[in-house]
């Protein structure tokens, strides 16, 4: 177990060495801030845990912040997150998880095992911000606007995580995006990818890199980059007294040649795994929030999660995102 242990911690930090000189290379020189929508994060609980989620999202936001978790789901979900901002701009996603466990054979044919082969999950997510609607066009100094139009961004992506050597999970992600800004449109694509490591039951560790190759062309000849996001976190948690969980998380974030490191914490209360609340620190900015799952009686396994987060824009005030997540 020992031995294993500082194998597994080798392993993670050379592929935290091999992200950072890989990303570096890539990001020398890109230093635009393409995108910048997809640094917001999406789903009520990251949020409201300080974005602090890298090594805790196992659930439908896995696509998102780190693609390799979707290979520790073994049930379907469905998610929808909402947002409105100041200046009439607002935020909205779509995420499902389908686990591949169904459609595989079974794990050992001579012995009748009804167990199946873990063929990891597929993930689909769906994200439009809308910077503002109805801007004013105009070209003369008038009054009256010649026309309204509006600037919208968004991507859909499509990951795939699998667990293997036991306490392992990789996954990578594939993405599509877009943005229209007045009469001109922009399209183009990107790559995200992770790893998730149980070192031992409850604490976990984690790397994703995001937005590597994405790119926009518009539709005026011009071409632009995203920078580059490379993230490591660790999550640890534990049952306090029965019924009642605490879940402490951090996250280290860097845009190589963009921005320095920046700091993530989070914790969440768990009261019977039914009532949560949560708080983080999202580079000195806070946010609080709240969750319930409610189960749904008759139905399987199903749940319904409900959760809310509000969070500090250093220049609107606080901004209030809601989730609904359906387990199957």
């Amino acid at each position: 177990m020992k031995r294993g242990w500082r194998a597994g911690g080798i392993c993670l930090a050379l592929c935290c060495w091999w992200a950072m000189a890989s990303v570096q290379a890539w990001a020398e020189g890109t230093a635009g801030q393409a995108g910048a929508y997809l640094k917001l994060g999406v789903d009520a609980r990251p949020l409201a845990m300080g974005s602090a989620y890298t090594a805790v999202c196992l659930d439908a936001a896995a696509g998102y912040w780190n693609p390799a978790a979707l290979g520790l789901l073994d049930r379907q979900q469905v998610m929808v997150a909402y947002a409105a901002f100041p200046e009439s701009g607002d935020y909205s996603q779509l995420a499902y998880v389908l686990p591949l466990r169904e459609f595989s054979f079974p794990a050992d044919n001579l012995s009748g095992s009804v167990g199946r082969a873990d063929w990891g999950a597929i993930g689909a997510t769906l994200l439009r911000y809308a910077a503002a609607y109805d801007i004013e066009a105009r070209s003369t100094d008038s009054l009256n606007p010649d026309y309204l139009f509006s600037d919208i961004e968004g991507c859909y992506g499509l990951a795939y995580g699998r667990r293997f050597a036991g306490d392992w999970a990789a996954g990578i992600g594939v993405k599509g995006l877009y943005h229209e800004l007045d009469q001109e449109q922009a399209g183009g694509w990107g790559v995200d990818a992770g790893l998730w490591w149980q070192a031992w039951p409850g604490l976990a560790a984690a790397l994703a890199v995001r937005d590597v190759f994405s790119r926009l062309s518009w539709s005026t000849g011009v071409h632009e980059m995203f920078p580059v996001s490379l993230r490591a976190g660790a999550a640890w948690k534990v049952k306090v007294i029965a019924g009642h969980t605490l879940q402490l998380a951090a996250d280290a974030s860097h845009q190589p040649g963009v921005s320095d490191v920046g700091l993530h914490f989070g914790l969440e209360y768990g009261y019977h795994n039914v009532v949560f609340l949560r708080t983080g620190n999202d580079r000195e900015a806070w946010s609080f929030g709240c969750g319930v799952r409610l189960p749904w009686i008759g139905w399987g396994r199903a749940a319904l999660n409900l959760d809310y987060a509000a969070r500090e824009d250093r220049i609107w005030g606080w901004d209030h995102w809601f989730t609904v997540r359906l387990e199957l």
